[in-house]
């Protein structure tokens, strides 16, 4: 979500929208709630509690039939009805509603949330295909949203949010669901030379194209997020299947760092392993990125995704380096020891609790704290660069 300067006009995530939507996906009415909530624990502050329980019980109203939530949610006087009939997998709006729920239901011990992360949860399984993948958007529609995908954590984030789900309440049905897409992703991992997946599949698990900027390719995002579900079903189940593309996969990634910090390019070509690069209006591929128009140059860029940073939240090349160094049961215990949790979080990893540990972990959180806080206008919000229209 943006707003312009003045707050008269606000934007969901591409286009503008009226002052009663608001937007469920990303970090949008879940993220805030979810940081509202983990303020109000650490500095002692009831009423952000409240904030936190307002964004939940407007999750609770507009949540669909079917269990899932959708982008936007708009308020009127009567009720809060979902925009649109579709429950969103992509984009962290189930995920992240699902992990405000559960955070709530332990905060507060109101049933009602716990319910309501029940029935999303539910829907994951409900959404998923046969094959173990999932789409963007359940029900099916006849647009692209109906692939196999992996793109925006379409198939990732159910396969995390099933594994959290089975740890509390121990039911197998959840644990079998999340297996099946760690299987699929066994399924769907290309050949060399480029030993990643691919943003979306069609039903024969071939990859296709989505959007006119999402050609078939393989991509640098969505390999992390394959790799990150097959660790943590690693990690849950003890299953050593899962790791099996792991090390090639981190390999791949790490020999396309082409600048200091860990940048490489969102898709290569399946076949040759060069950079795609397409035009987002026309598909136009292009050898340099250069030759985009300015605003788009930025979204064919990735990462950093290869840094060690103090007091960051762990990724997924750093877990996997833990895991190899110290083990499972050593890796899962100095994870609950750190974050009281054997799961993690919702959401990618600059989302996620980062870890303090030593003295420079602190030093530098304090850091990042002061660098955040000083790009902060006196009015209280931040200056971002926004991507959407007015149409």
């Amino acid at each position: 979500s943006a707003y312009s300067l003045d707050l008269t006009a606000r934007w969901g995530e591409w286009q503008r929208v009226d002052k009663n939507v608001i937007t469920v996906n990303h970090s949008a009415t879940t993220g805030i709630g979810l940081i509202f909530l983990k303020a109000s624990k650490l500095l002692d502050e009831p009423s952000w509690e409240n904030v936190a329980r307002k964004a939940g019980d407007l999750l609770i109203d507009g949540q669909l039939p079917g269990g899932g939530f959708p982008e936007e949610l708009r308020l009127t006087d009567a009720a809060v009805k979902a925009v649109g009939g579709q429950g969103v997998l992509e984009d962290h709006a189930t995920d992240r509603a699902i992990e405000l729920l559960l955070q709530l239901f332990d905060a507060t011990g109101e049933e009602k949330y716990l319910v309501a992360a029940r029935k999303a949860v539910d829907f994951l399984v409900k959404a998923q295909y046969a094959s173990g993948a999932f789409p963007q958007r359940y029900p099916l529609s006849e647009a692209y949203s109906k692939f196999y995908t992996i793109n925006d954590g379409a198939t990732s984030d159910p396969i995390l949010r099933l594994i959290n789900f089975y740890r509390r309440t121990g039911e197998k049905k959840y644990i079998e669901a999340a297996k099946r897409g760690g299987d699929w992703l066994l399924s769907s991992v290309l050949p060399d030379p480029t030993p990643g997946w691919a943003e979306q599949y069609d039903t024969n698990n071939v990859p296709t194209k989505a959007r006119t900027f999402d050609p078939p390719g393989v991509g640098t995002e969505v390999t992390l997020l394959a790799v990150e579900a097959l660790v943590e079903l690693y990690l849950a189940t003890g299953e050593e299947k899962y790791l099996g593309p792991v090390p090639k996969s981190i390999k791949w990634l790490e020999g396309l760092q082409f600048a200091p910090g860990g940048r490489c390019y969102r898709l290569y070509d399946i076949e040759s392993g060069k950079p795609l690069i397409v035009n987002r209006k026309t598909g136009q591929r292009y050898e340099d990125v250069s030759k985009l128009p300015e605003i788009d140059q930025e979204r064919w860029y990735m990462g950093p995704y290869f840094l060690d940073r103090p007091a960051a939240p762990v990724s997924v090349i750093q877990t996997w380096k833990r895991l190899k160094s110290m083990g499972r049961e050593k890796l899962l215990a100095q994870r609950l020891k750190h974050t009281g949790r054997l799961d993690i979080e919702s959401g990618y990893g600059a989302f996620r609790t980062p870890e303090i540990e030593t003295e420079n972990d602190r030093l530098a959180l304090t850091e990042q704290v002061k660098r955040i806080l000083d790009e902060q206008n006196p009015a209280g919000w931040w200056r971002g660069k926004w991507y959407g229209t007015d149409a």
